[in-house]
Parts: structure tokens; sequence; C-alpha cells
């Protein structure tokens, strides 16, 4: 029996070692997991800070354009105005020979 006593400390030893190293993995692993939560939290608060300043100037912006008086509504109506027409023209020009096409192809069908 007391020849089995050295390999039984020496198994014993083994598994204290093992439960260490893997206390120390799940240690390490619960480290990394709350510093991620936590890089993620102020990575989603700094985009939801964005997001806010950007609506809010938006919101300014609206509202300085509609609140100093009449002139300036038609001044900012015309800027709107300029700039769908700017993008319907660039989606003409990008399309427009797409639709010849179609209409060609149409025509010819008939």
């Amino acid at each position: 029996m007391s020849a089995n006593l050295p390999s039984n400390n020496k198994v014993v030893q083994i598994l204290l070692e093992t439960e260490r190293d893997s206390a120390e993995i799940v240690k390490s692993a619960r480290e990394y997991r709350s510093q991620r939560l936590k890089e993620a939290k102020n990575e989603a608060e700094e985009e939801i800070r964005k997001f806010t300043e950007a609506k809010e100037e938006e919101y300014r912006s609206f509202f300085e354009c509609y609140d100093e008086g009449s002139n300036q509504i038609y001044i900012c109506a015309e800027a709107e105005t300029e700039e769908m027409m700017t993008k319907s023209r660039l989606q003409f020009e990008k399309n427009a020979e797409k639709v010849v096409g179609w209409l060609m192809d149409v025509v010819k069908g008939v």
C-alpha cells in the first residue's frame, strides 16, 4: 500500500495543477469577456452620440431655415428644390440609355 501512496500523491498533485490551470483559463476568459463588453458598450455609446449629434444638427438647420422669417423660407425651399432637381437630373442621365433601349425593344416587339 505504501508503494501506491507516492503515485496517488503524484496523481493528486497533477489534478490540483490541472484545476489551477483551468481556474486561470476561466478567469482569463471572464476578464476578456468583461473587457469586450465594456468596449462594445463604449462603441455603442459613441455611435449613439454621433447619431444624436447628427440629428440635432439636422433639427437645428431645419428650424434655422424656417424660423428666421419668410425670406429665409424661400431661400431654403429653393435650395432644397435645386438639390432634388440635381439628383433627378443625375438619375435621368444615369438611366436614359437603359430606358431608350427598353423602349426600342418594346417598339420592335410590336
